[in-house]
């Protein structure tokens, strides 16, 4: 049973990473600066199918900030 659990884990692990990576180049075709708001959603299909999705907004800085006055969000793909 523990190889199962295991198993799904990384499954897991990896879905999330494909989704995170992918919010993260469509929010660099949009021009952004950054992805706030990240929320992960796991929709599952019966037993043997699940949907992953990251979802967050796209934002672009404008203007000057002062020195250590921004929150700064990575996503890393």
């Amino acid at each position: 049973m523990r190889g199962g659990l295991t198993e799904y884990t990384e499954l897991m692990y990896d879905a999330r990473q494909l989704a995170l990576s992918r919010m993260k180049r469509e929010a660099d075709e949009l021009g952004a600066d950054g992805v706030v708001g990240v929320d992960f959603q796991v929709i599952h299909h019966g037993t043997d199918v699940m949907e992953v999705w990251a979802v967050g907004a796209a934002v672009k800085q404008t203007g000057q900030s002062a020195p250590g006055s921004q929150a700064e969000v990575m996503v890393q793909g």
